[in-house]
């Protein structure tokens, strides 16, 4: 009676059926494809343009304050109103 060992190679038989034609293989792209979402692509062109959309913006904000002088001051004013009624509403309930 032998003795089985596990740690020995067993030998494997040789392939007797051989083909050359090329086997069906899928190529998996392991990639996660979240890259190519529309807003993943914005959020990546704002964080690589974000100082010079700011100047942009900030450079509209002026602009449209020189060309609308009347209906700039009028939201500016709206807002500092709202801004400071609701300060004093707060201060109120205090």
């Amino acid at each position: 009676m032998e003795i089985h060992d596990s740690r020995k190679e067993k030998e494997k038989p040789l392939i007797q059926n051989v083909s050359f034609r090329n086997p069906n293989l899928k190529i998996h792209d392991a990639r996660d494809n979240k890259f190519e979402k529309n807003s993943f692509k914005l959020l990546l062109f704002y964080q690589k343009h974000r100082k010079k959309i700011k100047w942009v913006v900030l450079g509209v904000i002026v602009i449209l304050t020189i060309l609308f002088p009347v209906w700039s001051g009028t939201m500016i004013g709206n807002w500092i109103k709202y801004f400071i009624g609701t300060i004093i509403n707060i201060v109120k309930t205090i």
